[in-house]
């Protein structure tokens, strides 16, 4: 299996933003707190 290229450093950061936001639209949805530890 060919691993992929790590990610930069600016992708790492805009997926990271992405699925956060995500994350936090899901749980407002469902009524969950937005900050899950």
């Amino acid at each position: 299996h060919n691993l992929p290229d790590p990610l930069t450093v600016e992708e790492e950061q805009l997926i990271r933003i992405f699925y956060e936001q995500k994350i936090q639209e899901v749980c407002g949805a469902f009524g969950f707190p937005h900050k899950i530890q």
